[in-house]
């Protein structure tokens, strides 16, 4: 299912989520991107079981939500990825939940919302201690727009997700080059395994 997401990001359209300075094309925010990518996901999976659902409202597992507030900053009963690929938009029937993706675009992207957004994202995924879903994700993917690997290495501190399981992590970078949309995608461990080489 990655294959069909990285195919949709490759067809976001650019007069929906982008701006032209100086001759070279950046996008636009994280939210103009996200429902593109939403439609785009969309017109892939016609004939799937799965939907792409941008800014889809998810229900927290009640017995969780003191774990949530430490992860959020505050109570929270529901939280609203901004990417999810899934079974279904209804709470009763969303025991498929395969790709979960946080975006953030460079010009935004500090070391703070980064360790937030990678978090979460191995919250979603879980299936035991940190765990804070009814139905854990299988896959997750943080997206970086207008971006590079080394951008994300230098805003990780060595203790920052120590202990932490960043197994099922894709980091993506998204750039616009010559008027194409060129991808890199590789494992978050991968990518932080070039910083101590």
């Amino acid at each position: 299912q990655d294959y069909e997401l990285f195919n949709s990001i490759r067809k976001v359209r650019f007069s929906n989520c982008t701006l032209k300075k100086d001759s070279k094309m950046f996008f636009l925010n994280e939210r103009a991107f996200a429902y593109e990518l939403d439609y785009q996901g969309n017109l892939q999976l016609q004939n799937s079981k799965y939907i792409v659902s941008a800014e889809v409202s998810k229900k927290m597992n009640d017995q969780y939500i003191n774990k949530a507030k430490r992860l959020f900053g505050k109570k929270v009963y529901r939280f609203q990825p901004d990417i999810a690929l899934h079974h279904s938009n209804n709470e009763n029937d969303d025991s498929a939940q395969i790709i979960i993706c946080e975006i953030k675009i460079n010009k935004e992207l500090t070391r703070k919302s980064l360790i937030k957004d990678l978090k979460k994202l191995i919250a979603y995924t879980d299936k035991q201690k940190k765990a804070i879903l009814y139905y854990p994700f299988e896959l997750d993917v943080f997206i970086l727009l207008d971006g590079d690997f080394a951008k994300i290495r230098r805003n990780i501190k060595e203790n920052d997700l120590l202990n932490e399981d960043i197994s099922k992590i894709i980091c993506v970078t998204v750039n616009i080059i010559d008027g194409k949309i060129i991808l890199d995608t590789d494992y978050l461990s991968d990518i932080l395994k070039n910083k101590e080489s």
